[in-house]
């Protein structure tokens, strides 16, 4: 049995400049490859399916990730349909699953399930349900009212508790901060569900009713000095100081070092990776309570209210033994999560359970005269998926036929090895081969 079944991840990027978390899903998983496309490509599922290199996609799962729903990938058409359905699915759950904004408690999520039947349908279709701690407090509570309890069952079986990948990217430092001037940063994106206005309102009260409490305010920014502008409050402007939004990671852990203090201003999160960054890089983290991820991760002793929030950051300015322990605490939080090591045990394992199982429910027999040409093609030789198909007079242009007897050609063992060219598939090591040159591909979209 295979020790570390393959997975294709599927998601968007915005080029290279931006490669967002797949690297750490690649540390996450041992043996797994990703399949990224332009966000400025994806107009819709359609246009997806149009660009996917089917020639290389083949593997024991395929991971769906970037709000991409598998129920639309197997529904939009009738060859998604065709390869997607029989394979085994992971889909990556967030609150963009859910309907974007205006989801702050468990009420308005129940009210978007009920309105997303791609949502409900690619939970159904998964066989693995990647999410948070509270999001699958909430999805059980929620879950068993929209459906019936045979697929709610199904759908729970299914979910794996994990902290996004994302999270891994940037080890804990706890760094021993000098906090004779705060220093806030803003390392989140600028919109409706992080709510910096909120944020900024904090520490023009802090401006206002504390004058004497030296701070600075960093902001980490995509767009003209001109609109930042217009939304920090005229009374920090002398404390303000632009930054580039980056993603490279050793400039954003620059970013976190110059922090000492951040205040948790969104309206909901999943899980909440900036703010569980700040943290681990051993700065301050408040919360104004409207994210009940933030309260089910670190508890209720660093919310306070808009009202109290200006007095409690003065009380900590002063009081050095207040900062020293609720530092420890933060601290405390952060290593109760699950380390990376114990995400990939859990991945693995839930993989390799499903693995078995798909296997287990296949009878192949001596006379499948398909998998008996694969295996005879395979036996000294290792075979790219096109040469497969052209064994079996196959069109390229269609998976039609194909993942039903992918899970057989493993069943017999089968294996595939991708080496960034080419899928191979062949029985022993020793038989695989080097490519040189890629494999030409139709020009005008790929077999769709």
């Amino acid at each position: 049995m295979v020790d570390n079944p393959s997975l294709s991840v599927i998601g968007m990027t915005g080029g290279k400049q931006n490669p967002r978390h797949y690297s750490q899903i690649e540390n996450l998983y041992p043996n797994c490859r990703i399949h990224q496309y332009d966000v400025k490509t994806y107009v819709c599922v359609s246009s997806l399916l149009s660009v996917l290199d089917y020639m290389t996609l083949d593997s024991d799962f395929i991971y769906l990730n970037d709000d991409i729903h598998i129920s639309k990938l197997i529904t939009c058409t009738t060859r998604g349909h065709d390869y997607f359905s029989g394979m085994l699915k992971v889909q990556a759950l967030d609150y963009p699953f859910f309907g974007r904004e205006n989801i702050v408690n468990p009420k308005l999520l129940t009210q978007s399930v009920l309105k997303s039947r791609d949502t409900i349908q690619s939970m159904l279709y998964s066989d693995i349900i990647l999410c948070s701690e509270y999001l699958k407090t909430l999805l059980d509570t929620i879950i068993p009212t929209v459906l019936s309890k045979t697929l709610a069952d199904k759908i729970k079986d299914s979910m794996v508790v994990m902290p996004p990948p994302g999270l891994h990217k940037m080890k804990p430092s706890y760094q021993e901060k000098d906090f004779s001037t705060l220093n806030f940063v803003w390392n989140h994106r600028m919109s409706k569900q992080k709510d910096p206005e909120a944020f900024f309102r904090v520490l023009e009260n802090l401006a206002k009713d504390f004058p004497d409490i030296p701070f600075t305010l960093e902001v980490a920014f995509v767009g003209g000095t001109d609109v930042l502008l217009k939304k920090v409050p005229k009374v920090l402007h002398s404390r303000l100081k632009i930054s580039r939004f980056t993603t490279n990671q050793k400039e954003y852990s620059q970013l976190l070092d110059r922090m000492n203090i951040t205040i948790d201003s969104s309206n909901y999160e999943s899980f909440g990776i900036s703010i569980i960054e700040a943290a681990r890089s051993g700065s301050i983290v408040l919360s104004l309570g409207r994210n009940k991820a933030f309260s089910h991760y670190f508890g209720s002793d660093f919310t306070h209210s808009d009202k109290n929030m200006a007095s409690k950051i003065a009380s900590l300015y002063f009081d050095k033994e207040q900062r020293k322990q609720i530092l420890t605490l933060l601290r405390k939080r952060c290593e109760d999560m699950k380390t990376l090591d114990t995400c990939t045990a859990l991945l693995k394992e839930a993989m390799q359970k499903r693995f078995v199982k798909k296997l287990d429910s296949l009878t192949v027999t001596g006379k499948n005269t398909v998998v008996n040409r694969i295996l005879k093609e395979t036996e000294n030789k290792s075979i790219s998926k096109q040469e497969l198909y052209d064994v079996l007079g196959w069109d390229l242009r269609s998976n039609k036929f194909y993942p039903r007897y992918y899970y057989q050609f493993r069943k017999v063992g089968i294996k595939t090895k991708f080496d960034g060219t080419r899928l191979h598939f062949y029985q022993s090591e020793n038989t695989l081969r080097k490519v040189d040159m890629p494999i030409e591909l139709p020009k005008t979209g790929i077999f769709y």
